[in-house]
């Protein structure tokens, strides 16, 4: 499948956001804080990792090691007739992902693209029945050596149509998710990352691990969990690009969730949330 495994994995809410244009009646709230270095996560954690010593340690060790057929994982053709389908809908599909947070709006309008709207934390817009709501998450934000975390991170919440969606994002694990869980209520819906994670000494503040997530996930009041960001880049992180879902299922039975109760899609899947 080559160097990178080029379906990356975070779940599109294709039904919830089907609406075209710019989403009007924004409603600040709270809000992220700032500081003289840039944004900065809600809730006291450990400093980052010297990325250079996780660099060294992985050549000490030859990692990762992906085996020598190649990652043997799940794919199937996404159905674009089933996308349009009302009885599909509302539905998400694992396709890819992408967040407009504060600071990311000039990066679209030098491209040509005038509908964006950015969003700090717990901002909300509504279009039609839809409410958006950017919710915090802990990470950080760097694209060159002089811009760290001169970008907003986040998660996205979705409702509309009798269902309430979460798509926490890159994240490690905060008291964020209780936050969010108290203040919506609970989601039919979670899109929870389960993979990255490895090493945990370097990517504990980032990334979560499965047990991570399935705490992500009772911390929310999630029903039903999808695990994602795992499997995408065959180099981004030391774990096998198969690992996470197997540990996510040794998860399951330990804490005695039912597989419906959080489980992980094919590359190109296309799921109903009803």
């Amino acid at each position: 499948m080559g160097r990178y495994l080029r379906s990356s994995i975070a779940a599109t809410l294709v039904a919830l956001l089907g609406a075209a244009g710019s989403l009007p009646a924004m409603v600040k709230a709270e809000g992220a804080l700032g500081s003289g270095e840039g944004f900065q996560n809600n809730y006291p954690h450990a400093p980052k990792a010297s990325f250079w010593a996780w660099q060294w340690e992985r050549l000490l060790n030859g990692l990762p090691k992906p085996p020598a057929e190649g990652w043997k994982l799940p794919a199937v053709m996404t159905d674009p007739a089933l996308l349009r389908s009302a009885s599909a809908n509302p539905s998400a599909t694992w396709i890819g992902h992408a967040t407009v947070p504060l600071g990311l709006k000039a990066w679209f309008t030098e491209r040509g693209i005038e509908q964006a709207d950015e969003y700090d934390w717990w901002q909300a817009s509504e279009e039609g029945p839809l409410k958006i709501t950017f919710v915090p998450v802990q990470h950080w934000s760097r694209r060159t050596l002089a811009d760290t975390n001169e970008t907003l991170w986040g998660g996205w919440v979705v409702e509309g149509e009798g269902t309430r969606v979460i798509h926490t994002g890159d994240t490690g694990y905060s008291q964020d998710f209780r936050d969010i869980g108290e203040r919506f209520g609970g989601f039919d819906w979670a899109f929870i990352p389960i993979g990255a994670y490895a090493p945990r000494w370097f990517m504990q503040v980032m990334h979560v691990d499965v047990p991570e997530a399935v705490q992500v996930r009772a911390d929310l009041r999630a029903r039903r969990a999808i695990g994602i960001h795992w499997g995408t880049f065959e180099a981004l992180t030391d774990e096998p690009a198969d690992e996470p879902p197997a540990w996510l299922a040794r998860q399951r039975v330990e804490k005695g969730l039912k597989v419906e109760e959080f489980d992980v899609m094919a590359i190109g899947e296309t799921r109903s949330l009803r």
